[in-house]
């Protein structure tokens, strides 16, 4: 496995300023709508991941003790996410579609050794005839576990750029390792 530093302008470029309905949902959403994070129970689905291959593994500078994997998807043309968004027609509804996705970058994160998120990178997709094409929309967004238990059950729009939190349970796992 290659070893590279990682950083931070490097990682994430200015490709996560492209226009996402879900990176701004609470900057600009009809009043009565307006969200920044998805809790769900049993945990996300975080697209690409299964059988993902290792790439460049580094430390990320801005945060002391955090790890980054690049992680490479299959080579498959068949990825989902659960798209979120706030109704135009509806004030305070909140919408929820399968949409089709291509992976432009996966990301992993762990505080000492400690996996606690993954970052998605990707562009929308529509499906006419069983063929893809792009529709020219990108959203990034990462998947936090929040209590060690491997369930990923936090989902948030990667804005602002600086934005990774490491939960605490990673934290202290660091802690506990050290006595």
């Amino acid at each position: 496995m290659k070893k590279l530093i990682l950083l931070c302008p490097l990682l994430f470029s200015f490709e996560t300023a492209r226009t996402s309905r879900e990176a701004t949902n609470s900057i600009s959403s009809p009043e009565g709508c307006n969200f920044s994070e998805v809790f769900r129970k049993e945990g996300w689905s975080i697209p690409g991941l299964k059988d993902a291959k290792r790439s460049l593994h580094g430390e990320f500078k801005n945060i002391p003790g955090v790890f980054v994997t690049v992680l490479i998807p299959p080579d498959e043309n068949s990825f989902t996410i659960t798209d979120m968004s706030c109704s135009r027609e509806h004030e305070g509804r909140l919408e929820l579609v399968e949409r089709a996705i291509q992976i432009q970058k996966l990301w992993e994160f762990d505080f000492n050794g400690k996996v606690f998120g993954y970052r998605v990178l990707y562009n929308w997709e529509a499906v006419e005839n069983g063929r893809r094409y792009s529709v020219g929309a990108t959203s990034d967004i990462v998947f936090y576990d929040l209590d060690g238990s491997g369930k990923f059950t936090l989902r948030k729009s990667f804005l602002p750029i600086s934005s990774i939190i490491v939960p605490e349970w990673a934290k202290k796992s660091r802690e506990a390792d050290q006595k």
